[in-house]
């Protein structure tokens, strides 16, 4: 089940019926804010035809391998001052083991 639909369930207080998509308003599947998730018919959906979500190069910064991401959540990190992001869970876990140990 998406993270996207699941929200939704939990907001309406039932779940999607078979025939039912959560329906990301602003064509942008990585944002799942509640204000931009709306329950569509499922063949309406499809019709809708979304433009794909902006993606953007970055270097992990643990091993340096350079990876594509979606650009929402590169700025995020970026704001919020984190560091990332990765370009998988393990050189995330291992950049957040070399910081505890110094």
């Amino acid at each position: 089940m998406s993270y996207a639909r699941h929200l939704l369930q939990l907001k309406l207080g039932r779940e999607l019926a078979v025939d039912e998509d959560a329906d990301h308003i602003d064509g942008n599947p990585a944002n799942d804010d509640l204000s931009n998730l709306r329950v569509l018919p499922s063949s309406v959906n499809r019709s809708l035809g979304h433009a794909p979500a902006e993606m953007m190069e970055f270097e992990c910064p643990n091993c340096g391998t350079g990876v594509r991401g979606y650009a929402h959540r590169i700025r995020h990190n970026r704001k919020q001052g984190k560091a990332g992001p990765f370009c998988g869970r393990s050189c995330a876990g291992k950049y957040s083991h070399t910081l505890t140990r110094q």
